[in-house]
C-alpha cells in the first residue's frame, strides 16, 4: 500500500467532509434566515390584529360614551318637558277656574 496514495485518500475525504459541513451550515443557515421572516411575518400580523382589537375597543368606548350622553340629555330634555306640561296644567287650571267665575 502507497503511503502517499492513502494520505491522497484522507485529504480527498477530508474535502469531502469539509463540503458536505458547509453545505449543512448553509442549509442551517437558510432555515434559520426563513425561520426569522416568518417570525418577523406572524409578529408584523400580531401588531396588526392588535392595532384593530384597539380601534374596535376605542369605537365601542366612543360609542359608550356617547350612548352615555344622549341618555343624560334624553333624561334631562324629560325632566324638563315634564316641568312644562306640569306648569302648562296649572296655568290651564288657574284659567279654566277663572272662566268659571
Amino acid at each position: 500500500v502507497d503511503p502517499g496514495a492513502e494520505e491522497g485518500d484522507v485529504h480527498g475525504r477530508l474535502r469531502q467532509v469539509e463540503d458536505e459541513l458547509r453545505r449543512y451550515r448553509e442549509r442551517e443557515q437558510q432555515e434559520f434566515e426563513n425561520r426569522r421572516e416568518q417570525g418577523g411575518q406572524v409578529a408584523a400580523m400580531a401588531r396588526r390584529l392588535g392595532e384593530q382589537i384597539q380601534d374596535e375597543q376605542n369605537q365601542i368606548d366612543e360609542n359608550a360614551l356617547e350612548d352615555y350622553v344622549l341618555t343624560d340629555m334624553i333624561g334631562h330634555t324629560k325632566s324638563q318637558v315634564e316641568h312644562i306640561s306640569h306648569r302648562l296644567n296649572e296655568s290651564l287650571g288657574t284659567l279654566d277656574r277663572r272662566n268659571r267665575c
